[in-house]
């Protein structure tokens, strides 16, 4: 081989080796990008006054006005308002007519339907929903 080869094929393993590398950092870079997760501003915002919703599940525990549900493996603790209705619903029947109950009605076990309110990024319970059957 003569010495122009031997420059010609350094040349193509130096052009391989720099097009590798920046393929390299580019793909560092699309997947560093991609991976950023921001939470939505709206939840913590002071300008969001209140946002409601509806937690559903079995009652685990029970601290003071803090009442503990889970549903498919996941728990949510969630503080009940002094003001909240505590109701009863016999889903077994066809009419369902809610009995307002105390807060003291609700057992270990219960499922459980809870409005909930997030004010300035905390929850509350607005009232209770005993599903018995």
């Amino acid at each position: 081989m003569n010495k122009n080869h031997i420059l010609l094929i350094i040349g193509v393993l130096i052009l391989m080796g720099i097009a590798s590398y920046l393929g390299y950092q580019m793909s560092i870079k699309a997947t560093s990008s991609e991976t950023k997760i921001v939470p939505p501003p709206f939840l913590t915002s002071t300008v969001i006054q209140k946002w409601s919703a509806v937690a559903q599940g079995k009652v685990t525990d029970i601290a003071g006005r803090n009442l503990v549900l889970i549903k498919n493996e996941e728990t949510l603790a969630i503080p009940i308002s002094e003001t909240a209705k505590i109701y009863r619903v016999d889903v077994t029947q066809e009419v369902e007519k809610p009995e307002e109950v105390s807060f003291e009605d609700i057992k270990i076990g219960d499922e459980v339907g809870v409005p909930i309110e997030i004010i300035a990024g905390r929850i509350e319970g607005s009232s209770v929903t005993i599903l018995s059957q």
